[in-house]
């Protein structure tokens, strides 16, 4: 431990009990807004007042070290994502499930614009996931109860009526496609972005869709394995047992999940562009981890899946 962090500590607490103290730190000491280059004891204060007492006051210097005091005031907001809280707007990687299926869960892909297809899909702005993680508000299901979609999923039953989020639409699942689309509900609101890079804040907006190509590098944030990164090893891979077709494999390079159950729904997205190329719908079992997850998993071509739900189907552009 150097000598200024020896006093540092000897010194934070009482520091931290004086009038007005935002925060205690070691920065660097300023000379009125410039910067110098001599580490100092700095005092955050919410107002610099003259008139303190003198036991209310920042020594110039402590045990021989410089200290300063600056006017800032600080606060904090968590920048890690949870997936099951819930959110006031939507966004990729945050879970979600049909009401009537609150403590099960899939993930929320992203958000598509579509001119509709003139009969069940009108003009507007929806939810993509998985079919086979809304498949319980798709009135086709012999299990079918309501329409309602929550955000977040698992969720106790019955789930907060603030957990709604909108209505399920229309859906797929065959061999070549497993999508779904949902409402939004007005409260709610959106925006096409997903979770940072771990060791990163904020949020990357969803910069459009592209094809993807062998060897592409791609991420991404699903509601059970949050952010992980993958390549794509194989395009229009078609099964020996005919369950899938035309699908994009993706694989861990290290011996980590790519995907795990919980994650569907959610998109690969190419980790140098932020371009949506793929909608994951399944983990290849031949690879699973010993902790859970697998090390490989299958995605549909994003295009083709939106391509289901209108003549003309983009990415939606953010509001």
């Amino acid at each position: 431990m150097t000598d200024i962090q020896k006093v540092f500590e000897k010194h934070k607490e009482h520091l931290l009990s004086l009038q007005g103290c935002t925060a205690v730190a070691i920065a660097l000491k300023k000379s009125g807004s410039q910067k110098s280059k001599t580490p100092a004891i700095v005092v955050f204060v919410a107002q610099k007042r003259r008139d303190l007492p003198a036991d209310q006051r920042v020594p110039a210097t402590l045990d021989g070290i410089p200290t300063d005091v600056v006017e800032r005031k600080f606060g904090i907001a968590l920048t890690a994502t949870d997936p099951f809280a819930r959110h006031p707007r939507l966004f990729s990687g945050i879970s979600v499930t049909p009401r009537s299926a609150a403590e099960v869960w899939g993930t929320i892909g992203c958000i598509i614009q579509t001119n509709g297809n003139g009969a069940n899909i009108a003009p507007g702005n929806y939810l993509l996931t998985n079919q086979h993680v809304l498949k319980w508000a798709d009135p086709t299901h012999p299990d079918f109860d309501n329409a309602r979609i929550i955000q977040p999923g698992n969720a106790d039953s019955p789930a907060p009526i603030n957990y709604d989020c909108g209505d399920f639409v229309a859906g797929i699942r065959d061999a070549s496609n497993d999508c779904a689309i949902a409402t939004i509900d007005p409260i709610r609101g959106w925006r096409n972005e997903v979770p940072n890079h771990p060791r990163h804040p904020g949020r990357r907006d969803l910069q459009g869709v592209a094809v993807a190509r062998l060897e592409d590098e791609v991420y991404k944030f699903g509601a059970s394995t949050l952010n992980t990164r993958g390549r794509i090893i194989a395009t229009h891979f078609h099964s020996d047992n005919r369950l899938i077709r035309n699908a994009l494999y993706i694989e861990h390079e290290e011996h980590k999940p790519w995907v795990a159950e919980g994650d569907s729904g959610s998109v690969a997205i190419l980790y140098e562009r932020d371009l949506v190329v793929g909608l994951n719908f399944a983990g290849d079992e031949k690879t699973a981890l010993p902790d859970g997850g697998y090390r490989a998993g299958f995605a549909y071509d994003i295009q083709g899946q939106m391509n289901n739900f209108g003549n003309n189907v983009m990415l939606a552009p953010n509001p």
